[in-house]
């Protein structure tokens, strides 16, 4: 019966989860604006999938990452800085 209550509060905890997920509003982000440590956890937030997110050495691997996973982590990359 203990299993039973655990997996549907676990359950609720993964519905709850996806639909705050699905709330996030599209963000405009540059990559010069931000850090690896708060871009990581931003994804990760957002629900990319931890070992993607870790497997990534640079913003820029992360940012590709942002790109593959675009309808779940809605950001919108602004031209950095040295590209205008």
């Amino acid at each position: 019966m203990h299993s039973l209550v655990a997996a549907e509060e676990r359950t609720r905890l993964h519905e709850a989860a996806a639909a705050e997920r699905a709330n996030f509003k599209p963000m405009r982000l540059s990559i010069d604006s931000i850090s690896f440590i708060q871009l990581k956890t931003m994804l990760i937030e957002r629900g990319v999938p931890a070992e993607r997110v870790a497997a990534c050495a640079n913003k820029f691997a992360l940012m590709a990452l942002a790109k593959d996973c675009a309808t779940v982590v809605k950001i919108e990359w602004l031209a950095a800085e040295a590209d205008v």
